[in-house]
């Protein structure tokens, strides 16, 4: 079982790997979103998480591709969520 050091350095190399690979840096992400959509999208992956279906349009943000929501099992779905609110918060705190 990881500790809780373990498990929010999992959830960092999650951001770090939204920054460099899909480059959702914090530039964009103030850029690109508003009305938390980085919120909605992390209650998308809290949801399918928690074994609740949801239908893609359910709480995945308008405007965002619907085939970029891909769910996979509930542990890695909530560290995917951990890092999109980390992602939401860095916006907010730029307004």
């Amino acid at each position: 079982m990881k500790d809780r050091d373990d498990i929010l350095e999992e959830i960092r190399t999650e951001r770090m790997r939204q920054i460099q690979v899909e480059q959702f840096t914090c530039d964009h992400d103030y850029q690109a979103n508003d009305d938390s959509q980085l919120a909605l999208a992390a209650a998308a992956y809290c949801l399918t998480a928690a074994g609740e279906p949801i239908a893609p349009g359910f709480c995945w943000p308008r405007g965002w591709d619907r085939q970029a929501f891909k769910p996979r099992h509930p542990r890695r779905d909530l560290v995917r969520a951990a890092a999109l609110i980390l992602a939401e918060i860095e916006r907010i705190e730029r307004t």
